[in-house]
Formats: structure tokens, sequence, C-alpha cells
């Protein structure tokens, strides 16, 4: 009985789905709005800057620098209405997504361009040594919703998310299946103590 259970409670700890990387690291931007003008730049944390280089009738160019120590620029992409604009980080064991940001209204004169980014996403750069070497890439995708890009509830407000949150599936599972353990052993040992009690009886 105890090896079954204690099976079962690995069964379902095998089962649960792994954290994503996103979820696991800092937030340092949710859900934000901003209006942003032809040259004008929206500043982030970690030295990352988002830039309006220029546009054209149906599209803005937007430049992404990092000027955390050193003038660097992450990269430049044209970007259209709808659009959600994706910055990643290179690093040697693959790439973690830094920024992003939809590109929700343009608006286009004879003279100026008036562009509003929304579900501005901003996730914690761990390794902000920022060189000539450091790499970025960035792309842009059509998402069905944008708004449908969700994050915990307290990690959009705190700005990070608890890691040791003991509330989530994996620790109620795991002290569940460690209490009935628990339950079998002390009942096993109580009944094996309680035979050698009546056993020393009939031999009085």
């Amino acid at each position: 009985m105890l090896f079954i259970l204690l099976f079962s409670s690995l069964l379902l700890f095998a089962a649960l789905p792994p954290a994503s990387a996103e979820e696991q690291r800092n937030i340092l931007v949710s859900e934000e709005y901003r209006i942003l003008r032809d040259g004008e730049a929206l500043k982030l944390a970690q030295g990352y800057e988002v830039v309006l280089r220029g546009f054209g009738p149906d599209a803005v160019l937007v430049e992404i620098d990092n000027n955390f120590r050193s003038p660097l620029i992450v990269g430049s992409i044209v970007v259209r209405e709808g659009e959600t604009i994706q910055c990643y980080r290179i690093l040697e064991n693959g790439s973690v997504l830094i920024l992003m940001m939809t590109l929700d209204k343009l608006y286009i004169s004879h003279s100026e361009v008036v562009a509003g980014f929304s579900h501005i996403y901003q996730f914690e750069d761990e390794n902000t040594r920022y060189t000539e070497e450091t790499e970025w890439t960035l792309e842009t995708v059509v998402l069905d919703d944008p708004a449908a890009f969700r994050l915990p509830t307290d990690a959009a407000k705190n700005g990070s998310i608890e890691q040791g949150d003991t509330s989530s599936p994996l620790y109620i599972i795991l002290s569940i299946g460690f209490a009935a353990a628990a339950v079998v052993v002390i009942g096993f040992f109580f009944r094996k103590r309680v035979g050698k009690e009546k056993k020393s009886k009939k031999t009085k």
C-alpha cells in the first residue's frame, strides 16, 4: 500500500507541465500602453530603448537600442499595425524573450506619425554584461489576440513572480502524497504494536 501511494505521487509529479521560462523570470514591464512620435524614444529598464526612426504609408521603422553601459544597437525592424515585435537575447544555450510590444494604432499625416503600442512586456535580462559581441534578434508576428498573452496576476501587479509559492499544485500533491504515506506507516506500526500486546496478554 505504501509503495502504491509513493508511486502514484511520483506519477502525478511527472505529469505536471513544466513552468515556462517566461513565468520563472521577473517581469519588469507588464501590459503597458505607450504613444510614440517619429524620433521619440521609449526608455525601459536595463538600458533598453525603443525608438521610432521612420515611417511609410502603412508601417513604421522601429529601432531598439541598449545604453546600459555604452550605446549599442540591438536591431531595427519594420512593423505594421496589428503586428507584435519580439526581441530575443541570444545566449550560448539558446535565446530568451526580452521584450514584446504590439503596434496597436498607427496615425500618419504628411508631416508626422503617431504610433500607439500596446501589450508591452519586458522580462528581466539576467546577464547585463553587454558588449559589441552581444547578440539579439528581432521578429514580428501576428498574434490572434495579443491580450491573450497573460502572466500570473501577482506578477502583473508586483512586477515579479514569487518562485516559492507553496500554493502551486505541485506542493499540494506532494504534501497529500507524503501525508498519506505517513498515515499508512503509522497505522502499520500501530497494528504491529497492538498485535504484540495481544500476544503478550495471551501468553500470560
